[in-house]
C-alpha cells in the first residue's frame, strides 16, 4: 500500500501500487525574470529525443503559494496544427505540486515520437501569475531526454480557444525561452527503505528551543497581552486542536538574556539601533532592579506555566558598571582585548550569582548559565552588546563563578563557551587554539573542566557552517569526535541563517525554502554532531532588508512607517516555526537517538529516529530535501510499533496532523518537505488500534463514547469493556448495599492512574489517597481504610474485590486518569 501524504485531498487515500511513480517533467527550476506583462498565450518548441508518454500537463508556481488564476495548457504536434493534450490548471494550491508547477494528471497518457516537433503552449495574464523566460542553453539537462537541437520560444494573441499553435518567433527572440506552460512523463520508481535500529543508540535529547534575545523584551513589556498569550501558545503549547494538528511546537527550551545595561544609556550605550540595547538589573550604586527586563520575564513565566523544561541564561556583555571603557561592547578600533575591569571578575561572578540565586529563590531555577557568548570576537562596532575573551580571562571567570556558586548555593550548572562557530571551537581564531580542548583538556593551562559547578558540556554556536552538505556533516561530526573523546556532551546553543545570501540555485528563496534549511542544520546537529539541546537565536523579529525569515521564527511589526517594536503592531508564525516544530512537538526531553539507516543524504532524504524513556513512543523525522516526491518505506522489523500518526509542513501545511499510516504501509514525501511519524506502542495506543482502529479520530479520543453508554473510552479501557458494546457499569459504589465492592479492571492497562474518590452526598467529591496497582501477578491497593479481599484473573479483565467501611455511610466512586 503507498500512502499519498502529497495531495491534500488524499492526505489519507491509500493506493494500491507495488511501486511508485514519481514526475519527470520537460522544465524545472531555471534562471530568468518573471514577467506577468501582458494577455498571451506563450510556449517552447522542442523536437523530441526519444519517444515519452505525457501524463501531466502544468503550469509555472514558482512560490507554491496557488495559482491566482486558472490557466489553460496544450501540447500541440507542429506536424498537424493541433493540440494532442490540453488541460486547464485550476487556480489555488490544491492539485498536486512539484517541480515549481502545479500538475493536473490527463485522463489518458498522450505520447510523443521521437523526431517530431511539438510545442507546450499555456495562457498567461497581465498582471497575473508569473511565468519565466531564460537562456535555452541553461535547460540543457533539464529538457533532456525530451528535446534535441534548439528550444525555440513562441508568442501568440489570447483567444477564446487554445486551438491553434502561437507563432514561432524570429531567431533574434531565440536567447529566450517560456516556462508557463510544461508537461512531465511518470517514471516508476521503487521506494527507498529507511531502516530503524533500536539496538544502535546515541544521545540523550535535553531540550530545543530558542532565546529571548533583543525583541522579546519590547514584545513583553509593551504589545497586549492577548497577543503575547497567543505566541507564548504558538512556542510552548503541547495541546492539539479538534482535528489533532498542534496548537504549538512545545518547546521545551527558553534560553534567556541577561541584559548588560546599554537601555538605560539610551544613544551614549553607541549601539545604533535601540532595539537591540538591553536593561540590566543592576544599579549604579550597587543595588539590583529585578523590575528590569519585565518582557522577557513575562515570557519565562508563561515558559513555566507551559511546562518548559529546561532554562538556560546567558550573558553577552559584563554590566557597564563593570567594564573598562563602560559600554557594553568594545570601542571602535579595540581588538581582542577582555572589556571586563581587571580587579572585577569575582565582581562580575557575583552580580550572576546574585542574579541566578535570586531567580532560584522566586521558584524559577536556571539548569545552566553561560557567562559569555562568542568569545572570539572583538565586538567591537556598534551593532549590539558584545565581549571579547581570551582562553586564559574564560578560565578565570570560570573559577571565580564557580566559587560564588558554591558559596550562595546556586544549583545552576555553569556551561562553556558559546563559540560563534564550529571551526573556532575545534581548530581556533586569531592564533589561539581551539575553545573546546583548550578549556576541557586536562593539559591545557586553560582547563576548568575539574570545576565541580562546570557541565560536563560543550556549546557552541552553528552559524557560518553550512555552506555545502560536506561542510555541514563533517564539520559536525568533528565537534562530535572531540566532545566524545573528552567525556562531554554537546549543545548547540545559537543558529539563525548568517553567511548565505542565497541557499537555493535557480529561484529567489521562498520562506519555505528558508524553512527547511534551518530544519536541515538542526537535523545535522542532531544526528552528526550528537547534539543534546539545540536553540535558535531570535524568537520574534521584524522583517528587514528581504531577510523574510532567516532570522526570526515568529514575524512582529510595528504600525506601517514605525521602527520601535515597542509600538503595539501585528505578528505571525514563520512557516520556520513550524519546521522546527516538526522536533521539538514530539521529540521531548529524555528521548533516545537511535539508528535510521540510509536516509542520510542532506540534499534528499535526511532523517532521524528517537525514543521515548519507556519505550513506548518512537518518533521518525523525515526531510525531504529534494524536488521530487519520494517513496519511501520505514522499515519497523523487530519492533512492537504499527502505526503512526503524520505530522506534515511543506510549503501549503504548518505541522498538519494528516492522519494515521500502518508500519507496512509506503510513504510518498512530498517533494521539500518534513514529516514527523509518531508510533505509539502503548497499551492504550494498542488498545485502540485493537476495538477502535477502524472509527474515525474523532472516536478514538480518551473523551469519546462511541457507544454512548455514559462510559468514556478511558474508563472502558480501563475496566476491560468493549467501547463499541453499551453496558451498564457504573463508576460510583454505595457502601449502604455492601460492605464490599467488587471492580472490573483491566490487567493490561498499565499507562493509567486509578484512584478510588468518595463522597458523602454524591456532589462534593475527594481524593482520599486510595490508589490501585498491578504488579507483574495481582493488584494492589495504596490506602489506609481500604483493602483487597479476592481477585479473580480473567480472560481480559480481572476482577478486585474491596472491603469498605460500613461505619462510614459514603459513596465511592473509580477516577480514571492517564499517566502523563
Amino acid at each position: 500500500m503507498l500512502k499519498k501524504l502529497a495531495l491534500l485531498a488524499a492526505a489519507s487515500a491509500a493506493l494500491s501500487l507495488a511501486c511508485h511513480a514519481s514526475l519527470s517533467p520537460f522544465m524545472a527550476y531555471h534562471r530568468g525574470p518573471e514577467r506577468s506583462n501582458a494577455n498571451n498565450v506563450v510556449g517552447t518548441r522542442f523536437t523530441a529525443a526519444a519517444d515519452a508518454s505525457i501524463t501531466h500537463l502544468g503550469f509555472y508556481d514558482a512560490h507554491g503559494d496557488g495559482l491566482l488564476s486558472s490557466h489553460r495548457v496544450a501540447l500541440f504536434d507542429l506536424a498537424t496544427g493541433q493540440a494532442s493534450a490540453t488541460a486547464t490548471i485550476p487556480a489555488g494550491n490544491e492539485t498536486l505540486y512539484s517541480y515549481a508547477c502545479r500538475w493536473v494528471k490527463l485522463d489518458t497518457p498522450v505520447p510523443i515520437e521521437a523526431g517530431k516537433t511539438y510545442l507546450i503552449a499555456a495562457e498567461v495574464f497581465a498582471g497575473g501569475d508569473p511565468f519565466l523566460n531564460s537562456d535555452p542553453n541553461a535547460l540543457a539537462t533539464v529538457f533532456a531526454p525530451y528535446v534535441s537541437g534548439d528550444a525555440i520560444p513562441a508568442w501568440g494573441p489570447l483567444g477564446s480557444e487554445i486551438s491553434q499553435p502561437p507563432n514561432l518567433l524570429g531567431s533574434s527572440h531565440y536567447h529566450r525561452s517560456y516556462l508557463a506552460g510544461n508537461f512531465a512523463t511518470t517514471v516508476e520508481t521503487s521506494a527507498q527503505t529507511i531502516s530503524v535500529q533500536p539496538e544502535q543508540r546515541y544521545q540523550t535529547i535535553e531540550s530545543i528551543g530558542s532565546s529571548t534575545g533583543w525583541n522579546m523584551e519590547w514584545l513583553g513589556k509593551h504589545w497586549p497581552e492577548s497577543t503575547r498569550e497567543e505566541i507564548a501558545k504558538l512556542l510552548y503549547s503541547k495541546d492539539m486542536d479538534e482535528n489533532g494538528n498542534p496548537l504549538g511546537v512545545g518547546f521545551s527550551l527558553i534560553r534567556f538574556y541577561i541584559g548588560a545595561g546599554t537601555f538605560e544609556q539610551g544613544e551614549a550605550s553607541q549601539i545604533v539601533d535601540p532595539n537591540r540595547r538591553t536593561e540590566g538589573y543592576l544599579n549604579d550604586d550597587g543595588t539590583y532592579d529585578w523590575s528590569k527586563q519585565a518582557g522577557v520575564q513575562w515570557f519565562l513565566r508563561k515558559a513555566w506555566d507551559y511546562g518548559v523544561e529546561k532554562k538556560t541564561a546567558f550573558s553577552v556583555s559584563p554590566p557597564v558598571q563593570m567594564t573598562k571603557n563602560g559600554l557594553g561592547h568594545l570601542s571602535e578600533g579595540q581588538t581582542r582585548v577582555t572589556n571586563l575591569k581587571e580587579d572585577a571578575y569575582d565582581e562580575f561572578a557575583n552580580f550572576l550569582s546574585t542574579v541566578m540565586k535570586h531567580y532560584q529563590d522566586e521558584g524559577l531555577p536556571f539548569d545552566y548559565l553561560s557567562p559569555l557568548n562568542e568569545p572570539n570576537y572583538n565586538w567591537n562596532g556598534n551593532t549590539q552588546e558584545g565581549s571579547y575573551w581570551s582562553q586564559e580571562n574564560t578560565a578565570r571567570v570560570t573559577q571565580e563563578l564557580d566559587l560564588a556558586f558554591n558559596r550562595d548555593g546556586v544549583s545552576t550548572q555553569i556551561i562553556l563557551d558559546e563559540a560563534p562557530q564550529y571551526d573556532y571551537a575545534l581548530t581556533g581564531s586569531h592564533g589561539n587554539p581551539g575553545n573546546l580542548p583548550a578549556l576541557f583538556s586536562p593539559d591545557s593551562p586553560s582547563y576548568v573542566g575539574n570545576l565541580s559547578k562546570v557541565a560536563p558540556q560543550f556549546a557552541a554556536h552553528s552559524y557560518w557552517t553550512y555552506y555545502n552538505n560536506q561542510q555541514l556533516i563533517e564539520l559536525r561530526e568533528a565537534i562530535r569526535e572531540q566532545t566524545e573523546a573528552l567525556g562531554l556532551s554537546f549543545r548547540q546553543t545559537e543558529y539563525s541563517l548568517l553567511g548565505i545570501d542565497k541557499i537555493t540555485e535557480d529561484t529567489p528563496d521562498s520562506y519555505t525554502d528558508i524553512a527547511l534549511f534551518h530544519a536541515k542544520v538542526l537535523q545535522a546537529d542532531l544526528v552528526a554532531a550528537n547534539a543534546v539541546s539545540w536553540a535558535f537565536w531570535s524568537t520574534v523579529g521584524p522583517e528587514r532588508y528581504g531577510h523574510k525569515n532567516r532570522f526570526a521564527l515568529i514575524r512582529i511589526e510595528p504600525p506601517e512607517g514605525e521602527l520601535d517594536l515597542r509600538i503595539p503592531g501585528t505578528y505571525a508564525a514563520h512557516k520556520s516555526l513550524w519546521t522546527l516544530g516538526n522536533f521539538s512537538r514530539f521529540v521531548r526531553p529524555g528521548y533516545r537517538r537511535i539508528e535510521l539507516g540510509n536516509a542520510d543524504d542532506p540534499s534528499g532524504l535526511f532523517g532521524s529516529a528517537f525514543l521515548s524513556p519507556d519505550e513506548r513512543k518512537l518518533v521518525v523525522v523525515m526531510m525531504n530535501m529534494s524536488y521530487q516526491e519520494k517513496p519511501t518505506r520505514i522499515d519497523l522489523s523487530g519492533t512492537a510499533f504499527a502505526k503512526a500518526k503524520v505530522y506534515l509542513t511543506d510549503r501549503e501545511r504548518d505541522l498538519r496532523f494528516l492522519g494515521q499510516v500502518s508500519a507496512t504501509e509506503q510513504i510518498a514525501l512530498p517533494p521539500r518537505s518534513i514529516s514527523t511519524f509518531v508510533y505509539d506502542a502503548s497499551p492504550w495506543a494498542q488498545w485502540v488500534e485493537t476495538y477502535l482502529g477502524d472509527q474515525a479520530a474523532e472516536n478514538q479520543s480518551y473523551d469519546a463514547d462511541p457507544d454512548r453508554d455514559q462510559a468514556s473510552n478511558l474508563f472502558e479501557y480501563a475496566t476491560g469493556t468493549h467501547p463499541l458494546l453499551p453496558d451498564n457499569a457504573s463508576r460510583v459504589y454505595s457502601v449502604q448495599r455492601n460492605p464490599t465492592w467488587s471492580l472490573q479492571l483491566n490487567p493490561e492497562a498499565s499507562d493509567l492512574i486509578l484512584e478510588i474518590f468518595t463522597s458523602s452526598d454524591l456532589e462534593n467529591w475527594s481524593a482520599s489517597g486510595h490508589r490501585l496497582y498491578r504488579g507483574e501477578q495481582t493488584w494492589s491497593i495504596e490506602s489506609d481504610s481500604l483493602s483487597i479481599v479476592e481477585q479473580i484473573t480473567g480472560e481480559n479483565s480481572d476482577i478486585v474485590t474491596l472491603e469498605l467501611n460500613p461505619d462510614q455511610q459514603k459513596f465511592y466512586r473509580l477516577s480514571v486518569s492517564p499517566v502523563e
